[in-house]
């Protein structure tokens, strides 16, 4: 696994495939840290959560990565891989912030 956690900080694991998240849709804390970990069982894909400055770089199959996420603002934010043509094949989903 590559990166880098807070400790004591919530977990959450979001599996990436061909072509989705599962879970496509999940809440997070407003203010709160939360060590996310995308492992990928499918292709090759990464994790951005759009208007949050979060982004997990681009990994293969059978390979995971983690990063903390830290969003202010409560609201909707998109999530979606970068990989070209993944997003137009629906690989996308939505985060809540409260």
């Amino acid at each position: 696994m590559v990166g880098t956690t807070v400790a004591g900080a919530e977990e959450l694991v979001v599996e990436a495939f061909d072509f989705g998240y599962e879970p496509s849709t999940f809440e997070l804390p407003a203010g709160e840290p939360v060590n996310l970990t995308m492992r990928v069982t499918s292709g090759g894909h990464n994790l951005r959560i759009e208007g949050a400055g979060f982004q997990l770089p681009i990994f293969e199959e059978g390979d995971s990565a983690v990063g903390t996420v830290l969003i202010i603002e409560p609201g909707d934010y998109r999530l979606v891989c970068t990989v070209p043509g993944h997003e137009a094949a629906g690989m996308v989903g939505t985060v809540t912030v409260r």
